[in-house]
Order: C-alpha cells, then structure tokens, then sequence
C-alpha cells in the first residue's frame, strides 16, 4: 500500500473559514463543488415556485452574510433559464432575464454601492425600484429580488417613505405583523430566523439541513480511495468520516453532534448560518489537515497530534467561530468523581477493552499503546468520546453517575426543556416549576405558596426581618410555546413565554432561563453570574406586575412566620400562619 492523496478532502478544506489552502468553496454556487453540495430548501421548494409564477412584485431577502441569499438568488436565475428565459444582463452585482412576458431582476447585495462606490446602495435601491413609487399598488410586468441586510431595508424605506408610500407600508406591514394580507404582492424572508437544526435527537430523523450537510460530507462513496491508503489505520480524518458517516451507529453519533448546535441555537447567543455550518462540519471532518499532513505524522509516529485531531476532541479547540461556543458546554467540563476515578484507573491500567466496551461499535481502533497523554487529556478525551460513542445501556452498568448522553453536558434540565418545546411536556407541571423558581429567585422560601402563586418580592427590611410580596394566583398565568411556522424557512420553537392572562404581560423563558428557575425550584443556589441572565430577562415582568393593583399582597417574617394582607369591601384583614 502507498500514501494516497483523497481529493473530496481538499474539496472540503475550500469551505474552512480559516482554511490552509484557501476558502474558495464557502461562498455563492461558484465551483462544481458548491453546486454539488447545496442542500435544497424550503426557499428552493416553496419560495423559487412562487417567485417563477409572479405571485410577487417586490422579494426582500434579509439576513447576515452567510445565511444563503445570493446562493438562492443564483438557483432563481438558473430556474427561469431552464424554462427558456431570455438573460438580458448577467454581472457580479446581479442578473436581469425576462419570462413569460415579465422582466426579474436580481441585486446580490443592495446594502453595499457598486462600481467600486460610484454607485451609492441608496442609488441602486432608487433605481431597482423607481417603478413602484407612489401611494398605491402598481401594475407593472417587472418583478424585483433584493438581497439586503434588515438594517438597511428598514432605514432606506423609512428615509424614502413618501416617495415609496405603498411599498414602505408593505414592509413595515410585514416586519411589524400588521395587514399582512392587504400587501400580498410583497414578500420578506428573514433568513436569520431560519434553524438549520431541529429538536430530534435519536437518530431517525434527519432531515434538518445540519443533517444534510454532514451526510453529504461523510458520504461513504467519497472515502473508498482510502481503503487502500496506508495511512489509513492512523488517520484522523478517514476515522472522523467514517465514525459521522458511515458507521453502524454514525446516525446516533450525528444526532449528538447536532444536540451541541442545537443548543447553541437555542441560547441565540449567536447565529449560525449555512456558510459557519459548512465551515465548521469541514473543521470536524478534516481538522483543517491535508492528506500529505497525515501522511507526515503517520511516518513521524506523531500519534498524540493524530488523536488531538479526532473529532471528539478538535471540536473543542478549533477556532471557528461557529466551534468556539462549543466549548462552554463541552462534555468534559461536568464533573463525576466516581466516573472519572473509575475512567483513569483503567487508563493507566492498560485496561483500554473495558473502557471500550462501553462505546458503539464503530469499526475503527484507536491504538491507546502508543499515545502518552498528561491526566488531565485522559479524562477530557474519554467524557468527550462517550458523550459522541457511549453506548449508554451498557455505560449505566459501569458507570451509574450517567443515564443518558444528555446527562454529560452542563445542562441538568435539556432534555426537558426540549421536550417542553415540542408541546410534550405537563403544562401544569412546567408552570409549578416556573413559579417555585421565580420564589426563590426572589429568596421567598415558602414552597407551597410557590406552587401556587407568582411571588414578586416588593420590598425586604433584613433589619426587621421582614419581606413583603405581592402573590398572584398561578392559575392567572399561562405557559405557550408559541409556533414559529414559516412557509418558506425552516423552523424549530426556542423558546416558552410565561404570560398572565388578563393583562397581557409576559416574559420569554428561553433554555437559560429555564434551566436557572428549574433548578431554584429543586432549593439549589446557581451562582451569581448564572443567576444574572435570568434576572435581566425578569426585571421588566417583574416591575409591570409590581405595579398591578392588588388588595392581597404577603408579609414574610425571618422566623418562617407569614402574614396574608387582604382588603375586604374596605376592611383590611391579617391572617398569620405557620411557615411551610
């Protein structure tokens, strides 16, 4: 056997950000590899056909840069000359053909000038869309398709409203949720509110563009040259495609990938788009190496720098944008101290087969015998490897600190969470929880009151031992998730809101909120830089329901003694009891 070079390797290399060789293939549909490699979507399937049949005269497609638009535009132009249009003008800035008796145009980007700035964005917006001027809906044959950062759509259309009345009233009617149906003809896709991941997480279904993706990049057909490589026993990247690709359990290890951007999704912290995702799946696959750089460290015996490139554990070194997150929930972060004695006692043993066995079975070794790692990278390694690989029916028998892959992150309530998202969970239940840690948030420890009521803390005199708090009943509240269909994006729910009913006000719960309150109302005590997030996103609730009228509000003293406060067709009424 010889040193071989996989060329879909180097392909892939070309969608790193932060690439060796170059990063030609991580934008637009420019190369045969971009074009091989893009996964359809809903703007492919529900959009591009409403845009062919004219349904629109204006499509705005807002984002970052990344999220897809020019790409999209680009399978438009493609679209209409497969039907037979006539190109009128192709250029770097856009695209002009006419079909079926309709002139589309396209502008890549109308947030930037043109022509090296001799053409302000204002210009081009002015001239894109001078035939829409006026106070009321135009007839005309010309269908326009912008590309545009929401900064700036919103800015040009508010400084040219009265030279644009209609056409500002249909996106501001759009962006704001107000007479949608009376501006049929306009259309704005945010593509920052598109999920490029879902909330399943079992294997069976992959169908998020995360998915996609990755099975595109892991593809078995793109790695049968490296059958007969000679490195490939040692090599990093053959082991990383076949473990997320083409193993026997590699749908169960892909879903585990996905859980880790998913909740990056969820804490919106920042947005992914489709360029970071391929970005960073490149990243996970290659680990930013060559071939020729394997082979170098395969004849070097390097094989310390060989495991530092398996996924499991460049995922949390990286420097992808996208990747650096990751490494506040890295499973190796959680502490379990009988787990982790247990883990290094049978590493420097030797006993690798009885670590091993409680992992898929991937097809693949590791030769342990050759590696020389410090204590700290034995522990690191092996959390990170059976949070991707654990086979946790048989992981529970030797290690019982852990149930679940779930249980090895920093999140102690994910699973529920998510399951609260997809409308699985007990709605009651969920408020309960919401109101015992909003209590002691507050430091308010009577537990059944809490199950009961939403406990806002008015005002507290350590001096006297004495708080005061308004209480209201629980059952004024409701808990939603509200659905966050699109019928041109792919979409998952993020979040929860806590609402009280008759007014109105409400607070979003979202997985760091959540995570917080539910562990507060177990009587556990987050720290204060945990704490924080929850508190900022509780202030305004808190303050607008302080201000609501109330005749009953709740005395606290320090001896766990409390005092109901009502007022009664002008009487006021003290009843004390015994704290809980």
């Amino acid at each position: 056997m010889e040193n071989l070079i996989n060329p879909w390797v180097e392909k892939l290399l070309g969608v790193y950000q932060f690439s060796k060789i170059g990063n030609s293939d991580n934008r637009g549909l420019d190369t045969e590899f971009s074009k091989e490699t893009y996964i359809p979507t809903k703007l492919d399937t529900e959009l591009l056909p409403d845009i062919i049949s004219s349904k629109f005269v204006a499509v705005f497609l807002t984002g970052n840069a990344g999220d897809g638009k020019t790409a999209f535009l680009e399978k438009v132009f493609i679209a209409l000359k497969e039907k037979g249009a006539e190109v009128v003008d192709k250029n770097p800035a856009g695209w002009i053909v006419k079909f079926n008796e309709k002139i589309f145009k396209a502008c890549y980007d109308a947030s930037e000038s043109e022509k090296n700035g001799k053409i302000s964005s204002n210009k081009r917006l002015l001239g894109l869309y001078d035939h829409l001027r006026g106070d009321s809906a135009p007839r005309t044959n010309v269908i326009v398709l912008t590309a545009i950062n929401d900064g700036k759509l919103h800015s040009f259309f508010q400084d040219f409203r009265k030279e644009f009345k209609w056409l500002s009233d249909a996106i501001f009617s759009q962006v704001f949720g107000k007479n949608k149906g009376k501006y049929e003809s306009v259309c704005i896709v945010n593509l920052k509110e598109r999920s490029l991941v879902d909330l399943d997480f079992d294997g069976e279904n992959e169908s998020s563009l995360f998915d996609q993706t990755l099975k595109i990049f892991t593809e078995v057909k793109r790695w049968e040259i490296c059958n007969n490589c000679s490195s490939q026993k040692s090599c990093p990247i053959y082991y990383n495609a076949k473990v997320l690709g083409f193993s026997e359990f590699s749908s169960k290890i892909r879903a585990r990938l996905k859980l880790l951007f998913t909740i990056s999704h969820l804490r919106k912290q920042k947005h992914n788009t489709m360029r970071n995702i391929r970005s960073a799946l490149s990243f996970i696959v290659t680990s930013n190496l060559e071939c020729k750089d394997v082979h170098h460290l395969t004849e070097n015996s390097d094989f310390n720098n060989v495991f530092n490139n398996l996924y499991f554990n460049s995922i949390f070194t990286s420097p992808d944008e996208s990747l650096v997150e990751l490494r506040e929930i890295d499973p190796s972060l959680k502490l379990f101290p009988k787990m982790d004695k247990k883990i290094s006692n049978l590493h420097k043993s030797g006993q690798y087969d009885l670590l091993k066995r409680n992992l898929f079975s991937t097809e693949i070794e590791i030769d342990f015998d050759n590696l020389n790692l410090k204590p700290h990278e034995i522990l690191t390694s092996w959390r990170r490897r059976f949070y991707f690989e654990g086979d946790f029916e048989k992981v529970i028998d030797d290690f019982d600190e852990v149930e679940s892959f779930y249980d090895l992150l920093p999140y102690y309530h994910l699973k529920k969470f998510i399951k609260n998202l997809k409308r699985d969970g007990n709605i009651f239940l969920l408020r309960q929880d919401l109101a015992e840690g909003i209590a002691q948030l507050e430091g308010i420890r009577e537990k059944e009151l809490a199950k009961k009521n939403i406990m806002i803390r008015i005002t507290q005199n350590s001096k006297v031992g004495l708080t005061v708090c308004k209480k209201i009943p629980i059952d004024e509240f409701d808990v939603f998730t509200p659905r966050n269909d699109n019928k041109y994006l792919e979409t998952i729910p993020n979040q929860m809101f806590l609402k009280h009913r008759d007014t109105g006000i409400q607070t979003r719960v979202n997985l760091d909120v959540y995570e917080i309150l539910k562990r507060m109302s177990e009587g556990q005590l987050p720290s204060s830089d945990e704490q924080k997030p929850v508190l900022d996103e509780l202030i305004e609730f808190k303050s607008r329901l302080q201000r609501l009228q109330s005749n009953d509000i709740l005395l606290i003293e320090s001896n766990g003694f409390y005092h109901h406060i009502t007022k009664n067709y002008g009487n006021i009424i003290r009843v004390k009891q015994a704290g809980v």
